[in-house]
């Protein structure tokens, strides 16, 4: 046999030997995110620097969580590894003078610049509305994790800058694990809200989940093209350990700024991280409420001169509010004795008006009683008449006993209205339909006239229903229309138009007759008390009236035709029953 076959397994075992003697290079993978693209890119740049290396060094890759990272960082065994910026800055502030160098940085493909290619986005039910971090307060969250800087540790700084204690600004928060976990925590409604990394759901867009969330308190920022409730800060950075060989420090980033793009994704160098600074400061979770003291102290230091004046501002203002409320008070007591004392006389003015009401209206009782009197008399001497010719039936007895009983009821209820007045009792007002009183005094009045006078009555279609005292709107109406009938009498054909129409919420009765023209003294004078142009009037009915309509809230206006016929109108506000009729 060859001896050449001797040295065959000598040789391997050689080989096997030199591999193994090859010095180890350990790169630590913090699992940021679970993108693909993101994880591709990583992946694709350790593999070219493992080809780079090959044969030279044995590279050994971990994927390990934050907790894993550092503990193996703060034990030496890792050389390099690649972060989030805020784990980056947690490592180098708790190195000391032994802190990792950053070598390279993730630039995003949809960030203007590195520097602001990360943070966090607050996502709810896409059936809420959209609303501030402050309207959030209160509110439960879903989060990865305690030390998940980049979105969570984010939105804490955001929430701290609002001078409110983290701590206690949401009503609770749960650390699920993962983003898939916190959006399913959302959908499911076991949590209000979620906090997830910016840019996780435009490039998780083809996730049927993603049309059930949408963004909360977003940001106006052009730095990223994604929806962000918090600052951005700087993207992930590939770093090296205090220990690590400057000459393969070279290597590695000549290696990864040659690393052709994948999905848009790049590794550059630089990048300003002041921002991520600004965030640990404010995270630093021990210091909570001193960080909220010395906060306070360095805004009073700075802002000590406006505060002096404030102050100074604040004081001469409790001055004069002192004095300005002792005037008050001093003021208001007067204001009370005199209210008391214009309450008294016109309490007393009340009781002269009333009197002075009871007597108009008992003066009245000869004026409107006249009225169904006279229905009363028309048909006893009916009656006597049917009577004696023998041509009496129940049926017109029957009749005549019925209108009869109604004139005795409307002289009661005026006799009634006199006594309440004495008695203080205010008005018995109801929904009253206005068409019907209208009809119903018509009615009285050509049943009592001896001499026949035509009522024309055009009603509006809509139902008139107004807030009255029935009685004394009857009284009002019945008034008149008999002033109108008496005032044309002696016309050859006397003729009295009626109207009632609805105008701007109001009912509007208005009644004209083809009496004599009257002259513009006479219609100034119809308004005045205990005048008439009659024989035998007293001047008591319209100023009645007038004041049946003021109790009404309405009004009583005189005006004139384009023939010069005197019109009078009654106004009266109409009752919701009506307006909705």
């Amino acid at each position: 046999m060859p001896k050449v076959f001797y040295l065959l397994p000598l040789m391997a075992v050689c080989l096997i030997s030199s591999a193994s003697e090859l010095p180890v290079i350990r790169i630590g993978c913090q699992m940021v995110t679970d993108t693909p693209k993101y994880q591709n890119f990583i992946s694709d740049s350790l593999k070219d620097i493992e080809e780079q290396l090959k044969g030279k060094y044995r590279v050994e890759i971990e994927n390990l969580t934050s907790n894993q990272l550092r503990k193996k960082i703060e034990s030496h065994e890792i050389d390099y590894f690649i972060s989030d910026s805020m784990f980056y800055l947690g490592v180098s502030a708790s190195s000391g003078p032994n802190s990792a160098s950053r070598l390279a940085v993730l630039w995003h493909p949809r960030a203007v610049n590195p520097t602001e290619s990360e943070g966090g986005t607050i996502i709810s039910l896409k059936s809420e509305e959209n609303k501030t971090l402050l309207q959030l307060e209160g509110q439960t969250l879903a989060a990865k994790s305690e030390r998940d800087y980049v979105s969570y540790g984010a939105l804490r700084r955001e929430i701290f800058e609002l001078h409110k204690n983290p701590k206690h600004f949401f009503d609770s928060v749960s650390f699920l694990g993962s983003y898939d976990d916190v959006i399913d925590s959302v959908i499911s409604g076991k949590s209000d809200l979620g906090i997830i990394p910016t840019c996780y759901i435009e490039e998780h867009n083809l996730d049927p989940r993603m049309k059930e969330i949408k963004p909360q308190a977003v940001k106006n920022q052009k730095a990223l093209s994604c929806f962000s409730s918090t600052r951005l800060y700087l993207g992930l950075v590939f770093a090296a350990s205090y220990d690590a060989d400057p000459y393969l420090n070279r290597l590695i980033l000549a290696e990864l700024l040659d690393t052709p793009a994948h999905d848009g994704f790049v590794w550059t160098v630089g990048g300003d991280i002041s921002q991520g600074h600004e965030l640990f400061k404010a995270l630093n979770e021990e210091q909570y409420e001193k960080l909220s003291r010395s906060a306070l102290m360095r805004h009073l230091e700075e802002k000590s001169p406006y505060i002096l004046a404030a102050l100074g501002a604040l004081i001469l203002f409790f001055i004069h509010w002192f004095s300005v409320n002792r005037l008050v008070e001093k003021r208001t007591r007067q204001l009370i004795k005199a209210q008391k004392e214009t309450d008294k006389i016109k309490e007393q003015f009340a009781a002269m008006q009333r009197v002075g009401v009871i007597g108009l209206m008992s003066s009245t009782l000869s004026h409107e009683l006249k009225q169904p009197i006279s229905v009363i008399g028309n048909y006893l001497q009916g009656m006597r008449l049917l009577r004696k010719s023998g041509r009496m039936t129940d049926k017109a007895l029957d009749e005549s006993i019925e209108n009869i009983g109604a004139q005795i009821e409307r002289a009661n209820s005026i006799i009634k209205k006199v006594r309440s007045y004495a008695g203080k009792k205010s008005s018995e007002r109801k929904p009253t339909d206005l068409k019907e009183i209208i009809e119903r005094s018509i009615s009285d009045l050509l049943k009592t006239r001896t001499k026949r006078t035509e009522i024309s009555f055009k009603p509006c279609r809509e139902t008139v229903i107004v807030d009255a005292d029935e009685t004394e709107l009857h009284l009002a109406v019945h008034n008149i229309i008999k002033n109108a009938v008496e005032a044309c009498e002696e016309q050859p054909s006397p003729l009295v138009g009626v109207s009632l129409s609805i105008e701007n919420g109001k009912a509007v009765f208005a009644v004209t007759d083809n009496g004599p023209i009257l002259a513009p003294e006479a219609i100034e004078n119809i308004k005045k008390p205990l005048w008439t142009s009659k024989k035998n009037g007293m001047g008591l009915g319209i100023p009645i009236v007038s004041r049946i309509a003021e109790a009404h809230r309405g009004s009583l206006t005189f005006d004139t035709d384009d023939k010069g016929s005197l019109v009078v109108t009654l106004r009266l506000p109409l009752t919701k029953e009506s307006k909705n009729a």
